[in-house]
């Protein structure tokens, strides 16, 4: 996740196997992001750029969070 270009790197749920007996990995992962007060108080400011994505060697995609969905998500920091 990059809020005002500063990148805050996701950290993935591991207390959880979520695969099956036959190797099948879930297609549903979770992952936390840990912000620091200022970072809070960034995200809350919809007039800030946000975007979420992933990074990685095979698949890289990003997108802009809408000023929507920012503010539903800055509710879970109430």
């Amino acid at each position: 996740m990059k809020i005002d270009e500063e990148k805050v790197n996701a950290i993935p749920e591991e207390d959880v196997d979520r695969t099956s007996a036959e190797g099948k990995a879930s297609s549903v992962q979770f992952v936390h992001f840990k912000f620091n007060n200022e970072q809070i108080e960034k995200f809350k400011s919809s007039s800030l750029n946000v975007e979420i994505g992933i990074d990685h060697n095979e698949y890289s995609h990003t997108t802009k969070l809408s000023e929507v969905t920012l503010k539903s998500l800055s509710a879970d920091f109430n």
